[in-house]
């Protein structure tokens, strides 16, 4: 019963098509040439050593008509029940010594009689058992298409990306000819933040902002008018008091502090003298919590929180985890973070509270830390090319989301946004974002941030910094989050130049300002029960 369920299929189209030559042509090993013909009929030269070379014979009639075809098409529909009766018949010995089968993958052909053409099949010593079946069934490969990885598209960009990013596309020449390279800028927020830092009165300025849950570049925009030909969001400056965020997340890594707990210091808030670090408590002692410290930038309080609580190690340990002292990967050539472990005391007091002048920080490194805070404590890998296309128009490059790194846990990422919550209410950055609540757009918008200053080096200029991040109050929607960076040098004196915190106000409020007016013009989808 088993070899009847075979048989039976092709019994079927035994008795419904007669005997005849097949599509398909043939060698035998006595050279004789068969030319066999398929399901539409057409004249074909058939030579044989008892025919003459000009013989044309015409294809017999099929008689049978629509009942063959619609065999046919049943047999076509079921492709593994094809694939199982080509296996079991070039396994049978009668297929070497009996009828060779002529299998095409296109359609479904019947053996061919060997009598009626003087068909010699060939052995299995010459051609292997199943080699009619392999014949038929070789597909050709799919033609090779250029890809590019994503280093090769580094070492193609970073020799030709121009200082000024121009948001759209960038044309670039490769050895398999030209390519297009699409951008994730965001063009109106690229151009807005040029203008704004063109008029913004300072030395040097950079503002970089992405999307921490996908690590898109949204804009990256500098000034230099010292024209140092490097990009200012790409170069390492120092950090400031921006590395208490760094100390912070530790700290609540950590479990030995929380927002709440409390700490003292001595002295003035923006000092650091090995006296101010003392725990002895004295009349000039003052209390506050971690969260008031964060929020104030309270540098002998962290300096306190360094010594008694972390520690060097700790703190060598969550500068590598937050990617210091490493190279972020990217399409970018980007400056490496720096810092240096300290021995002494009063050293590791300075790197923790951010007076140091060693520990360096570039402001896509910046703004990707803040957006941890916001992504549950992940940091994704920056990009921002989002396709390459050939000029077939054929994808040969797409940019897709990474993650590079989980520096500290969601727990954690939720306590430190309550941290930096805090300098935007009641620290540091209270008098310019007082009256957001009043504000059209920003009272749709939470924001949490910290500020940083210091004098460089050479006491020649006055750094400023602000970064965080920024997430609608509402349920979460895709590019409901933003991390920025933004960072200015000022000339000694502050002069009449704008702060960092104004240009992250005006930045933070045209991105959502626009994201708010897209969706409005999107079409609304009602979808109703019945």
């Amino acid at each position: 019963m088993k070899r009847l369920s075979i048989w039976l299929p092709l019994a079927l189209i035994a008795a419904a098509w007669p005997a005849g030559p097949s599509l398909g042509q043939t060698t035998g090993p006595s050279g004789v040439v068969i030319e066999e013909y398929g399901p539409r009929p057409s004249a074909r030269q058939i030579t044989t050593p008892t025919l003459s070379t000009g013989y044309t014979a015409a294809p017999p009639a099929r008689p049978g008509g629509d009942r063959t075809h619609r065999i046919t098409r049943l047999l076509r529909q079921n492709r593994s029940l094809i694939n199982q009766l080509k296996r079991r018949y070039d396994r049978r010995p009668e297929s070497a010594a009996g009828l060779a089968p002529a299998w095409r993958r296109d359609d479904v052909s019947m053996p061919v009689d060997p009598a009626t053409v003087g068909y010699t099949p060939p052995t299995t010593d010459s051609l292997g058992p199943g080699a009619a079946s392999r014949r038929f069934d070789r597909r050709r490969p799919a033609p090779r298409v250029f890809r590019l990885s994503h280093r090769q598209l580094a070492r193609l960009i970073r020799r030709r990306w121009p200082l000024d990013l121009a948001p759209g596309a960038i044309r670039v020449r490769t050895r398999r000819g030209r390519v297009v390279v699409h951008t994730t800028i965001d063009p109106r927020l690229q151009q807005f933040l040029t203008d704004l830092l063109a008029k913004a009165q300072v030395i040097q300025a950079a503002a970089v902002l992405l999307d921490p849950a996908t690590g898109q570049v949204l804009a990256l925009a500098h000034f230099d008018a010292l024209k140092t030909k490097r990009h200012q969001c790409l170069r390492p400056v120092l950090a400031a008091s921006l590395f208490k965020v760094i100390t912070a997340a530790g700290a609540l890594e950590e479990g030995k502090l929380k927002p709440y707990t409390v700490l003292q210091y001595k002295g003035g808030k923006y000092t650091l003298r090995p006296s101010q670090l003392s725990r002895r408590v004295t009349p000039g002692t003052t209390l506050t919590t971690l969260e008031n410290a964060f929020a104030e930038s309270i540098n002998p309080a962290f300096g306190a929180v360094a010594l008694y609580y972390l520690g060097a190690r700790k703190m060598n340990r969550y500068a590598r985890r937050f990617l210091f002292n490493r190279r972020l990967p990217g399409e970018m050539p980007v400056g490496v973070s720096t810092y240096i472990r300290p021995y002494r005391k009063i050293d590791l007091a300075a790197v923790a509270s951010g007076l140091n002048k060693k520990t360096t920080i570039t402001p896509l490194h910046a703004a990707l830390i803040c957006g941890a805070f916001v992504n549950r404590g992940r940091i994704m890998a920056p990009w921002m090319v989002d396709q390459v296309v050939d000029r077939r128009g054929r994808v040969v490059y797409r940019g897709r989301p990474r993650l590079l790194a989980h520096p500290v846990s969601w727990r954690t990422a939720k306590r430190m946004r309550r941290l930096m919550r805090a300098t935007i209410v009641q620290g540091t950055g209270r008098r310019i974002f007082a009256r957001v609540d009043y504000d059209s757009v920003l009272s749709r918008v939470v924001i949490g941030a910290k500020s940083g200053t210091l004098n460089s080096k050479d006491q020649t200029l006055k750094l400023d910094w602000f970064a965080g991040f920024a997430r609608e109050r509402s349920r979460y929607r895709p590019g409901g989050t933003l991390a920025f960076a933004v960072f200015m040098a000022h000339s000694r004196r502050w002069g009449r130049g704008l702060r960092a915190q104004v240009i992250a106000r005006r930045a933070v409020r045209h991105y959502f300002q626009n994201l708010f007016r897209d969706r409005r013009r999107r079409p609304t989808v009602v979808r109703r029960r019945y």
